[in-house]
């Protein structure tokens, strides 16, 4: 699903977010793997971010540290829940047909 979330949120207007994504996916190369497992495995092939600290929850560190921090930065600057509704409002025929004939 992450190449649609970058579609969604250059949809929104949220490009900063779809960016990071975009990031995270190019991490697993090119093209990016849809197979659940091939990405699993990808995983154990990364290095992880310089500086980035141990995660004792999930017993290892993340090769996303970075782009987890500048993505939830965005997520607070931009307040996704209200810049969405507010799109949402503002673009009502990209989400819903009329039902008037």
């Amino acid at each position: 699903m992450a190449p649609e979330a970058v579609r969604g949120f250059q949809l929104v207007q949220l490009e900063a977010a779809g960016e990071i994504v975009a990031e995270a996916m190019s991490r697993l190369g090119c093209p990016f793997p849809r197979d659940r497992d091939k990405r699993i495995d990808l995983l154990g092939s990364l290095e992880p971010p310089h500086g980035a600290s141990y995660d004792p929850e999930f017993d290892w560190v993340s090769p996303f540290a970075d782009l987890d921090t500048r993505f939830f930065r965005v997520a607070r600057t931009y307040e996704f829940g209200e810049h969405v509704a507010g799109f949402i409002r503002a673009h009502l025929d990209l989400f819903f047909r009329s039902t008037e004939r």
